[in-house]
């Protein structure tokens, strides 16, 4: 693991050398105006569901429900109907272009919502994006906080429901600096070096400054007009801790990757997608995973740690007509348990969770940038019962599901 870093870090050094070094060939220049573009919409949701779910914003991110939870006749005391009412999805976003620099076509990208960083401080705005770009004939910067590349933004479920087909599908947003060169017209690869924050893995919040060493992706691109085809591969290193419970010092660190491949295709009216996901430790993409210690804690002092793998695929279908949209999604995800002797630290999402599946077929009107949409939004999970301390399933439960009816409202400016 060391030499791992100490690779990484002479990279990082050589890529700060090879910037400065070009961009010291080119004399800033300014070519036109800066064009200032304000955009955004606001969008109101009433949102109805059958069974306690797993969720944020008092449910206005749905992950899938909650495990059974009988009372002393038999009764699920999670089967109950909820009702709520959202605003906070809008959103506002400023776009700063028409300037060239070192060369290049330089822009500039600032967007806020409603969403807060915590349940605490939900209708508070919050950082969605602020980057921005530098744009060569056959290459392009970026710098600042923009999609984890794991989320395409060419290829994602565009869900009426907030999170983007979360836990399907990854929601993350990430401090990076991302250097895309296209080889030929329609493909290129793309390398990127990020930080988790605010989008962190489950665990202590500075595991990822401890190891010293940024999140590392590469992404292989296809695209036409019509066409869209690519894959996409990263390893991240925590460090959970610095110092042991008997106060030693402790260097134990964990590796996890995260490997997805994704197609789109567009015929007339038609758009399909699909993508799917295989790796360890999803926790920092709102997916069911994370990681727990390879020895009993309470025997060992400096452990080691082991991951939970996670598999996801989801697809979808939508037909446009002049102003109308119709569509449907479906998602499946597994937890496919530890990669080694696991015992909890609590460091995990769905850490019980089997499996969960979710079909959510979905209208949309819109017209003169008003929209009206319903979705409808099945959702299952299977849990299972796990032995006290050591990872070890000794049974499994049957499905649970939640029924969710969304009607949103949106305008558009």
């Amino acid at each position: 693991m060391r030499i791992f870093k100490r690779a990484v870090r002479t990279c990082l050094i050589a890529f700060s050398g090879l910037f400065l070094f070009s961009a010291n060939q080119y004399a800033q220049k300014e070519a036109g105006k800066q064009i200032i573009k304000i955009g955004g919409f606001v969008r109101h949701e009433v949102i109805y569901d059958s069974y306690k779910i797993v969720d944020f914003r008092e449910g206005e991110v749905i992950l899938y429900p909650m495990k059974e939870r009988l009372d002393e006749m038999g009764n699920d005391i999670n089967e109950v109907d909820q009702i709520e009412m959202f605003a906070l999805q809008s959103r506002v976003n400023v776009k700063v272009e028409g300037i060239e620099a070192l060369g290049a076509k330089a822009m500039g990208v600032i967007e806020g919502d409603f969403f807060g960083n915590t349940n605490s401080n939900m209708n508070t705005l919050r950082l969605r994006h602020a980057y921005f770009s530098l744009n060569w004939d056959k290459s392009a910067l970026l710098f600042g906080q923009y999609w984890h590349p794991m989320f395409v933004p060419e290829c994602f479920p565009q869900v009426l429901s907030f999170g983007a087909g979360v836990p399907f599908h990854p929601l993350s947003r990430a401090p990076q600096v991302r250097l895309t060169y296209n080889l030929t017209d329609p493909l290129s690869v793309a390398g990127i070096m990020l930080i988790h924050s605010p989008f962190r893995s489950q665990g202590p919040a500075d595991a990822q400054r401890n190891a010293g060493i940024p999140d590392m992706q590469f992404q292989l691109k296809y695209k036409t007009r019509n066409f869209l085809l690519g894959a996409t591969a990263g390893y991240k290193v925590l460090q959970p801790r610095i110092v042991t419970e008997n106060n030693l010092k402790t260097d134990e660190s964990i590796g996890s990757y995260n490997l997805q491949g994704f197609l789109k295709i567009k015929a007339n009216k038609l758009v399909a997608k699909i993508e799917s996901m295989y790796g360890t430790n999803f926790s920092n993409f709102i997916m069911p995973g994370g990681f727990g210690t390879n020895a009993d804690p309470a025997l060992v002092d400096d452990y080691g740690y082991t991951n939970l793998t996670t598999m996801s695929t989801w697809g979808e279908v939508i037909y446009d007509f002049d102003h109308l949209s119709l569509a449907l999604f479906v998602g499946h995800i597994e937890n496919l348990g530890p990669t080694d002797t696991y015992y909890s630290l609590g460091y995990a999402w769905g850490e019980d969770l089997k499996s969960t599946t979710r079909i959510s077929p979905r209208i949309a009107y819109t017209k003169d940038k008003v929209q009206f949409g319903l979705e409808y939004m099945m959702t299952n999970a299977v849990y299972h019962n796990l032995a006290v301390g050591e990872y070890t399933v000794i049974s499994t439960d049957d499905p649970v599901v939640n029924h969710r009816i969304l009607f949103s409202t949106a305008y558009f400016f």
